[in-house]
């Protein structure tokens, strides 16, 4: 009988990779939180709501910015690459 010519290889290194990412951030989001509470704690909730503020309102600008800046920039540089 042959053998299927279908592997399971790239399912389960996708997998794997995604199982990578999901215990890194199961890690890491506990840390986050304790460093956020600390850095509010020591500026005080007002300041602290400043800087998110304006840290979100800077975050959407480069967002909207970037609309398609990226895209662009990727094909120009495909189509006329150097030696």
């Amino acid at each position: 009988m042959r053998s299927p010519s279908f592997t399971f290889a790239p399912i389960k290194r996708f997998f794997g990779n995604i199982s990578l990412v999901v215990l890194l951030n199961l890690l890491v989001k506990p840390g986050w939180v304790l460093v956020e509470n600390l850095v509010q704690d020591r500026l005080g909730h007002q300041a602290f709501g400043t800087f998110t503020t304006l840290f979100i309102l800077a975050s959407v600008m480069a967002a909207v910015s970037d609309l398609g800046t990226t895209q662009l920039t990727t094909k120009r540089v495909a189509a006329s690459p150097s030696s």
